[in-house]
């Protein structure tokens, strides 16, 4: 998935940059320390998200409890429908 994707990515950059604290110690070291906090953020970011995104469904799920069953099919359609639309 797209986090570990990044993970990934962070990881090989973290490695590359440890090689080039060989060459550039001063430069190297300071790449490394933006690229952790940049990391770190991500993830505090991501987390983020996945609570908002929890958040969300719940309340969603609370919402279709007081809805009568036609409503609920109706909104679930026009869900589909607007999800269907931006993913094209």
């Amino acid at each position: 998935n797209a986090w570990d994707k990044c993970l990934l990515r962070g990881k090989a950059k973290m490695a590359n940059l440890e090689y080039e604290q060989v060459k550039d110690t001063n430069s190297s070291s300071m790449k490394k320390e933006i690229l952790k906090k940049r990391r770190e953020d991500l993830k505090k970011a991501l987390e983020n998200l996945i609570t908002q995104v929890k958040f969300f469904n719940t309340q969603m799920f609370n919402y279709f409890k007081f809805l009568k069953p036609i409503e609920r099919v109706n909104t679930v359609v026009e869900l589909m429908e607007s999800e269907v639309e931006y993913n094209i």
